[in-house]
């Protein structure tokens, strides 16, 4: 995979490298790494099935994720961002894929998130669905996996990273409810998906 412009400058906002990694040389706490690609790509066949269910259904909790978005239809990207950060972390409640699935790891689009509840990148995820309804072009959000402290210990955590009209990248957490500069991000990156594939957060090289 070739390192692309917007990988390579969200990682600068970091203070990161974006860097591409064969298969072969994945290191082993990343070898998850295709899987997550494949799954993305999965996801997002889903989502495009589902566009008629957002737009049509009269589950509550789509009605009300489509009532909500048609209020914000022509608002700054700022207010865009807070306002979806605020709804999908208030219209999805938390629960665990073992809970929903019975399996350890699930992406569900956007309907099976409203209706069942979902974790991290459940959460994640239906932000991009939600911009994506307000035209928010795919190149211009990220997935962004890492690690977050709490209690003592390192938890596994995804949120979605995107990129405003004014080159600027800010960051969506359903553990937070204000948007961020993704800089000042809640969580240390680890690697990165998106629409071009799947990359590594490196430090830079010391000169």
């Amino acid at each position: 995979m070739t390192i692309t412009r917007r990988q390579m400058l969200l990682a600068s906002a970091l203070g990161l490298v974006a860097t591409s990694v064969r298969a072969e040389f994945i290191p082993p706490k990343h070898r998850n790494m295709p899987r997550i690609e494949a799954r993305l790509t999965k996801w997002r066949d889903h989502v495009r099935a589902q566009r008629d269910l957002l737009l049509h259904s009269d589950n509550p909790r789509i009605a009300a994720w489509r009532r909500a978005n048609e209020a914000l239809v022509s608002t700054p990207q700022s207010t865009l961002l807070q306002s979806t950060n605020v709804l999908i972390n208030r219209d999805i409640p938390y629960k665990s894929d073992y809970d929903v699935w019975k399996t350890s790891d699930h992406w569900a689009p956007i309907g099976d998130a409203l209706r069942h509840g979902g974790d991290c990148e459940d959460y994640a995820l239906a932000k991009a669905t939600t911009l994506s309804f307000h035209s928010w072009p795919e190149t211009r959000y990220h997935l962004v996996i890492g690690n977050i402290h709490r209690g003592g210990k390192s938890e596994a955590h995804a949120i979605l990273v995107v990129e405003r009209d004014d080159g600027t990248y800010w960051a969506l957490d359903n553990l937070h409810e204000q948007v961020v500069p993704a800089e000042d991000m809640h969580m240390t990156p680890l690697y990165g998906v998106d629409s071009q594939g799947v990359w590594l957060f490196t430090r830079p090289l010391k000169r």
